[in-house]
């Protein structure tokens, strides 16, 4: 996006803010992707919210849901969630048309305190926490919009790679493959409300609370899945020893490690990776030198996944 296009679209936002919210304040940009996201900011540089113009893919009823799913997330002394503030209307989703002419469902969030989760034990503990409460309200699956995150796409984002690199797809799938002769896709476990995009950017901790946000992907699944995405996270992070997080992790969720467990993990692990290597394609734009370590780095996951040498898997303990 052009910055003239951009400043243009943040000024069409200030004013919907203004009219529809009686939100005033400067605005600007934090995320320009597909889910563009601006932050609304007082004269002393404050958060007084955040806007989120979502993605085309997504319905006026599956946006609905996620926000009826935020609006009854019961609070704990471990979790809280970003808020949704609803416009004069009484709705949390509004429509706005940009300078382009083109039209977008509107989400708009109170802002979240406390800090990103650091790479100690005692934050993954608390993680694991807020997710074991988040996944014991059972009342988020029945509002969810009704998708199983991370786990339907495989074959259509197989797809999508493939147009870049042929290579890497094949391996993808001669992987999926691997792990569904080994049984890995049965017996997932628990099927519940997931969050569908458990990583540490989205959560912030104030005290022993953390608050998670980004919950456009949830829906109902295997539980798993969110676990697994901590997984995936530490295994693509550049810590050297990340079993320490992994196990105050586990610890903090209250779950065992267990054999059919991390054949799971291994499975979710890979079709996570799989969805992250399509959203790359289809959100960034890098030069070759840039791919060819994308490629690498999902063949390399893929390859941990299927042989069980995921880092978090590696030692006796998980």
């Amino acid at each position: 996006m052009r910055p003239t296009d951009r400043e243009k679209g943040e000024a069409v936002v200030a004013a919907h803010l203004r009219d529809l919210y009686h939100l005033r304040g400067e605005v600007e940009t934090v995320v320009a992707g597909a889910n563009w996201t601006m932050r609304l900011s007082a004269a002393t540089g404050q958060a007084i919210a955040y806007v989120r113009l979502c993605r085309h893919d997504r319905s006026l009823e599956d946006i609905h849901a996620e926000m009826a799913v935020l609006n009854a997330i019961q609070a704990t002394p471990a979790l809280d969630a970003g808020r949704p503030i609803a416009s004069r209307l009484g709705s949390n989703v509004s429509t706005l048309t940009l300078p382009d002419g083109s039209t977008r469902f509107a989400t708009v969030f109170q802002p979240v305190g406390g800090n990103e989760p650091a790479d100690r034990p005692s934050d993954y503990a608390l993680i694991g926490v807020a997710l074991a409460d988040l996944h014991r309200q059972p009342v988020l699956s029945t509002l969810a919009p009704s998708r199983s995150p991370g786990l339907s796409t495989a074959i259509g984002s197989i797809e999508k790679i493939a147009l870049h690199s042929k290579a890497t797809a094949d391996h993808l799938a001669d992987a999926i493959a691997s792990l569904k002769r080994e049984g890995a896709d049965g017996a997932l476990g628990t099927v519940g409300f997931c969050h569908g995009d458990v990583r540490p950017q989205n959560m912030r901790i104030l005290g022993n609370q953390v608050t998670l946000f980004d919950f456009d992907d949830c829906g109902r699944g295997p539980q798993v899945i969110d676990i697994a995405a901590i997984a995936l996270w530490l295994e693509a992070s550049m810590q050297a020893e990340p079993d320490q997080m992994w196990r105050a992790f586990l610890d903090g969720y209250g779950v065992r490690m267990t054999e059919q467990l991390a054949k799971s993990i291994r499975w979710c692990v890979l079709q996570q990776q799989i969805r992250m290597t399509r959203w790359l394609i289809e959100e960034c734009e890098f030069v070759d030198e840039l791919w060819n370590v994308v490629w690498e780095r999902a063949r390399i996951i893929a390859n941990n996944a299927v042989s069980g040498n995921l880092r978090v898997l590696r030692s006796p303990t998980g």
